[in-house]
């Protein structure tokens, strides 16, 4: 429980030893907190590379496109779906390249490698 009779702020020592007891699921909502906090921060340049680096394609497209991959791989597209394959590849593959230009651009800009950056944002893969 917090001392709210406290009068001076923690330090940073203070608060990265209060955050190592914490269990994982705790230490979780914090790291996300955290990050909240710093987007509300980051303005500029650094705020529309994160916005960029953390869009998602829609859903929909999502849907359309493994269901389009699904059927070549059975082999049953017809001509026409495999024309809209083509083109949501292109657009997959548009997409995919901005995010990773920006990332790019963000781990110059914040001077670290795009795998430290990727954890920070939780963008990285687990296992």
């Amino acid at each position: 429980m917090a001392d709210v009779s406290r009068q001076t702020p923690m330090t940073a020592q203070e608060i990265m030893a209060a955050i190592g007891q914490l269990g994982p699921v705790d230490l979780e909502k914090v790291a996300h907190q955290v990050a909240r906090l710093r987007m509300r921060r980051v303005t500029g340049l650094e705020a529309e590379l994160l916005r960029t680096a953390r869009r998602r394609r829609p859903r929909a497209f999502e849907r359309r496109y493994r269901e389009l991959m699904r059927k070549r791989q059975e082999e049953t597209l017809t001509e026409t779906e495999y024309k809209e394959l083509l083109r949501l590849t292109d657009e997959a593959e548009a997409f995919d390249t901005q995010r990773i230009k920006a990332l790019s651009a963000l781990a110059d800009l914040r001077q670290t490698d795009l795998d430290t950056l990727m954890l920070e944002l939780g963008l990285a893969r687990r296992g």
